[in-house]
């Protein structure tokens, strides 16, 4: 459900083994497989399945303790297929067939139905007159998405599975209603399929909310990007005394779209030199702003813009020696940033991080990061001359500290 509503990818998964069962998953247990493609075991298994669905011995204790689950959901795309493909030939009945994937809403096996529906919203696709294989699909369908009874754990299972599907299985309708349009047994479906297709979390926003940032005075859609970094951090350090602000990762992703992300970058700067300048470096809203705008640049985008948040701050992390001479605060801002953002990107990847100094992003090591001036040459040790200032914002220290409370005209 996470990489559904986030409109993840495989590729967003680093550091994933590509041959674990969740890798095999996501690529391809909503494929049907060739019986020559099967191993004796799958064959087997495959068989043992399909004599308990529609046969009269049924699901017994041998099946179930020789098939493992993560076998039977990279098996039930398989299982539909060949199911169907037998009531078309006359070797099982539509009663029988319907009988047997009754089976399949109990809730040990309902999870499979996950692959087993996408499949079905796949294979619509394909369908053509004449209506030999639609004839078919249809009663199966209706048994899987109405039921005639279910428990209510069932029942609630059964529903947050029709969210993950329901747009695949809408779609593959559709196309088989344009292709069939005198029959009457795929707008009913439509209809149940309905009020799971609003739990679908689109990347785009909608357009009314895109206008009610856009209109955000003074500056709309980067005054409600900083809003929503300022409503974040109050709900922080509120410590559950306050109800969550609303947010959407969409913002920040329009917000790089129509300003450009090296405004963006600009704007979530200028977000955490307004809590140092507030509230000094080292304090809880300053260590929370943090925490929210690097998770903000690390989090997996499906709607990656031409230029991405990492790749303007490692920009700017090279320009900090010269930066420090005007605005040392602003460059300390810069460098805590790019190290925590490295940080977590390289924890996502898999990478051995020290979590006993993520908090600081790695700053004590200085490793893993070459600083650069304007002219590509090797900075100075820029680690000590922060390290100076640090001292001084601590302190609350700021006079001869130029910069700490500019401000931008976006």
């Amino acid at each position: 459900m996470i990489m559904h509503r986030s409109e993840l990818r495989l590729s967003d998964l680093a550091g994933l083994d590509r041959g674990s069962f969740t890798a095999q998953y996501f690529r391809s247990a909503s494929e049907s497989r060739m019986m020559d493609q099967l191993s004796k075991h799958d064959n087997d298994l495959l068989g043992g399945w399909i004599r308990g669905l529609f046969e009269a011995e049924g699901i017994n204790d041998d099946l179930m303790s020789m098939c493992k689950p993560a076998e039977f959901h990279l098996l039930i795309a398989t299982l539909f297929d060949q199911s169907i493909k037998a009531c078309q030939v006359g070797t099982l009945t539509i009663e029988t067939l319907k009988g047997g994937f009754e089976y399949l809403l109990e809730p040990f096996l309902l999870p499979s139905l996950v692959a087993g529906l996408t499949w079905f919203g796949n294979t619509l696709w394909s369908i053509s007159p004449p209506p030999t294989h639609i004839d078919t699909l249809m009663p199966a369908l209706h048994t899987l998405l109405k039921p005639p009874s279910m428990s209510a754990d069932a029942a609630a299972m059964h529903s947050t599975i029709l969210v993950r599907v329901a747009e695949s299985l809408d779609s593959g309708l559709r196309h088989a209603q344009r292709q069939h349009k005198n029959r009457v047994d795929i707008q009913p479906l439509l209809e149940i399929l309905k009020p799971y297709m609003t739990h679908y979390r689109e990347k785009a926003a909608a357009l009314s909310e895109l206008e009610t940032w856009t209109k955000n005075p003074p500056n709309g859609l980067s005054t409600a990007m900083s809003n929503t970094i300022q409503g974040l951090v109050l709900w922080c350090v509120a410590n559950g005394n306050m109800s969550p602000p609303k947010y959407s990762h969409s913002i920040l992703l329009y917000t790089q779209q129509l300003l450009g992300t090296e405004t963006t970058m600009k704007i979530l700067i200028e977000e955490i030199m307004g809590q140092v300048t507030q509230h000094g470096i080292n304090a809880q809203e300053t260590d929370t702003v943090f925490d929210i705008i690097v998770t903000m640049i690390v989090a997996p985008q499906t709607n990656r813009p031409l230029s991405s948040l990492k790749n303007v701050l490692r920009i700017k992390s090279r320009e900090v020696n010269e930066l420090s001479k005007k605005d040392i605060v602003r460059a300390t801002v810069i460098v805590r940033l790019h190290r925590r953002v490295e940080a977590l990107a390289a924890a996502m990847m898999n990478v051995t991080v020290n979590n006993n100094d993520l908090s600081m992003g790695m700053a004590t090591s200085g490793q893993g990061m070459m600083l650069r001036d304007s002219q590509g040459m090797p900075a100075t040790d820029i680690d000590a001359v922060l390290a100076h200032t640090e001292g001084q914002i601590a302190s609350g220290d700021f006079q001869g500290v130029v910069g700490l409370g500019s401000s931008m005209d976006f």
